[in-house]
């Protein structure tokens, strides 16, 4: 596709990201047939300016403009769920503050790929027109707030939250008692902290008196658990929810995990349910009913249909005290030992074809997985491996460079 990649339109602001392209995407909402559009951005510098553009383009097609301000993903989607209506979120995720982009939501749920065609279609059907920058009214309502306010259970323990001086900054204080990396400057976001960086945590969590944390990523839809000693991803998390649920007598339905769980992860969830793989990308993880990625996107079907951060703080601080250990008693099983790492493109020397055989070659070897993908948001090869011998990872990693690099 054009401008959709895995995760929406993403790229580097006033670059790929231009107030232009957003006028565009504006304009090309309308053929989502619904005239009422939620809009927002995370904390990264110049996002009011892209919702303006963005606003000024569906406004020029009568669509009724509701500007969120500064909100979190799972924050959009939940207006947009709750008013069946388009929701747009102007946010680069997970990825530095120089980058951008644009997630598109209908009735609370990222949109098709057969919908996402038609959005590019009529973008590229779109001449750029010179436009004011006008004021977009700003939508003032709390309701999500009071959501999560309902959601929210007291605990026993002592915990801290990393918003990654990203969106969820604002409505993590006033909803918890204790938060750090919370005071976005438009160019800290995901720097050095949050989900992509778990160490901040585990580094501040040993040197202050808290049981556990949790660490967001920018826009507020992945979530990580750690401690003072270990990080649980977002398939760890999977793992106790589900416990949650058998202990309880939760009936468990459709599980989906992400092809890059882990697969001592994998073994022991099969131990509770059957259980599919689907492809990176979290809205692959719609096919089940309940399901995570190692990232940290985790959705519960039944009850959002979409993941968010702030909501899986108040259903994991719930499981949590209910079963009354330490945070490490309740995870019995091992983890295969993991490398993720990236390589850029103008680096490679191989074909996909050939990266695709040689990678099957490999997995063919090992007790373990290898994956080796082209990055839907960024110009960069991702590499995983994931080994049971944990000595044998570097060993694969320099035949896999190797390789890659023509040798």
């Amino acid at each position: 596709m054009k401008y959709f990649k895995t995760d929406g339109i993403r790229g580097k602001t006033n670059e790929y990201i231009t107030l232009k392209l957003l006028y565009k995407v504006g304009r090309a909402l309308a053929v989502l047939n619904n005239n009422a559009v939620f809009v927002g951005y995370d904390s990264r510098y110049f996002g009011y300016e892209l919702l303006k553009a963005l606003a000024i383009g569906a406004k020029s097609k009568k669509m009724r403009v509701y500007n969120l301000k500064i909100m979190s993903t799972p924050g959009i989607m939940y207006y947009s769920l709750k008013y069946q209506a388009i929701g747009v979120s102007i946010t680069a995720s997970h990825n530095l503050y120089y980058d951008n982009g644009v997630k598109v939501f209908l009735n609370g749920e990222k949109i098709n790929v057969e919908l996402e065609n038609k959005l590019e279609e009529e973008m590229d059907k779109e001449k750029y027109f010179d436009f004011h920058l006008k004021r977009i009214n700003k939508f003032n309502d709390e309701l999500y707030l009071d959501f999560l306010k309902q959601c929210k259970t007291k605990t026993r323990y002592k915990y801290i939250i990393d918003c990654s001086n990203g969106a969820t900054s604002k409505i993590a204080r006033k909803l918890f008692a204790k938060t750090i990396a919370s005071k976005p400057n438009g160019k800290n976001i995901n720097n050095g902290v949050g989900s992509v960086n778990p160490g901040y945590l585990v580094n501040y969590l040993n040197n202050h008196n808290y049981d556990y944390g949790y660490a967001l990523d920018g826009d507020g839809d992945r979530i990580i658990l750690a401690d003072k000693d270990r990080i649980y991803y977002g398939d760890d998390i999977l793992y106790l929810i589900l416990k949650y649920y058998k202990d309880n007598n939760i009936k468990i339905k459709k599980v989906i995990m992400s092809k890059m769980s882990n697969i001592g992860v994998i073994n022991k969830i099969k131990e509770i349910s059957d259980v599919s793989l689907c492809e990176v990308g979290d809205k692959n993880l719609l096919e089940g009913d309940i399901g995570a990625e190692p990232s940290g996107h985790i959705i519960l079907k039944d009850i959002l249909p979409y993941g968010d951060g702030l909501f899986m703080i108040t259903l994991l601080n719930k499981i949590i005290n209910y079963y009354g250990l330490p945070i490490n008693k309740l995870f019995d099983y091992q983890r295969y030992d993991e490398l993720n790492y990236t390589i850029e493109n103008s680096l490679i020397k191989r074909s996909a074809l050939e990266i695709n055989k040689f990678e099957a070659i490999l997995n063919e070897k090992i007790d373990g997985k290898i994956i080796i993908r082209k990055s839907g948001t960024e110009d960069i090869l991702r590499i995983y491996i994931s080994l049971k011998n944990k000595e044998d990872i570097y060993k694969y990693k320099k035949i896999i460079d190797d390789y890659l690099g023509g040798i």
